[in-house]
This record gives structure tokens, sequence and C-alpha cells, in this order.
């Protein structure tokens, strides 16, 4: 796809290849294809959020102390005959 690609190009407009840092095994073919390497990129990370200190817990009323009702009949095997 990069072959035909780069066989309409010209001169007079030259093409980028931005390649990541993870992605080096592309240096040589990209090399090989006359590219050459012209500016390193550092990617620079703000962490946003807050440690919490003390955990806030509390019961969840509409689960703690509450019993589901079950929404299929329930069979107990114990109590009919099993052959």
């Amino acid at each position: 796809m990069l072959a035909g690609f780069l066989s309409e190009a010209r001169a007079d407009r030259p093409i980028y290849v931005c390649v990541r840092s993870y992605q080096s095994w592309m240096s040589g073919p990209l090399q090989r294809l006359w590219f050459e390497p012209a500016a390193d990129q550092a990617v620079m990370v703000k962490r946003l959020t807050a440690g919490v200190r003390k955990p806030f817990t509390s019961p969840l009323p509409t689960v703690e102390g509450s019993h589901p009702e079950p929404t299929a009949p329930i069979a107990h095997i114990e109590d009919s005959a099993v052959l």
C-alpha cells in the first residue's frame, strides 16, 4: 500500500510519517524507502486525580438488610422424588 502511494509522490511535496517509539521496527523499512528521521517528540502526562485518604463506606439501604424476591420459581429437589 505504501509503495503504491510513494509511486505518486512528487519532489516538491514531502511526505512525513509519524512513527511511535513502540514502532521502532519500522525504522529499517522506512530508511530503505529513503525516509530520514527528522524530529523526536516527547509525550508529557499530568495526573489529574487525587488519592483517597479515608475511604467512605456506608451500607447500601436497598441491598443490605433486605431480601430480594426470586423472579423464577425455585424447585426444591430434596422435597421432590428423584428416580
